[in-house]
């Protein structure tokens, strides 16, 4: 047995049907023209955000360090937000020209270009609405809702 698994045959086989299963495929890449005029910009720092063990002044230290960092090099940039909690970092709007010296700054780990989807319209059925009356019931969530005396002899 351990010979037929040595065999160049097998791993021939074993290769053709890895090719042939279906695969999975991430989010396509977004053309940086794409992504709001290639201006608007999440700037990931290279610090763990707080929920994976970081400081909150951890945290903030790096963000000033990226701003002096960046004053220093003359990069003209506006901050639009400040990121700790899930992800270290903050959100830009920067000239396509001054990327680059983004990127190349200490401290910086990735960045990720702002895109805008639009969130579906709800579907509803002809002559249906959301009956959130009665969800409360459905749900049992009026029981916790309700105020109730306490047990006699407390």
């Amino acid at each position: 047995m351990k010979r037929l698994l040595n065999s160049p045959w097998v791993a021939a086989a074993l290769a053709a049907s890895a090719l042939s299963a279906p695969m999975a495929y991430g989010q396509a890449s977004v053309p940086v023209e794409a992504a709001e005029g290639g201006r608007l910009w999440f700037v990931e720092l290279s610090g763990a955000p707080i929920a994976d063990g970081n400081t909150a002044s951890a945290v903030r230290s790096e963000k000033a360090s990226f701003r002096r960092a960046a004053a220093a090099a003359g990069i003209r940039y506006s901050e639009r937000r400040s990121y700790d909690t899930l992800f270290n970092g903050i959100s830009i709007e920067v000239q396509p020209v001054e990327r680059a010296k983004v990127m190349a700054l200490a401290g910086v780990k990735a960045m990720y270009p702002v895109e805008r989807i639009q969130a579906p319209a709800p579907e509803q059925a002809a002559g249906s609405a959301p009956d959130l009356v009665a969800a409360i019931h459905l749900t049992g969530a009026s029981i916790a809702q309700t105020p109730r005396a306490p047990p006699s002899g407390w």
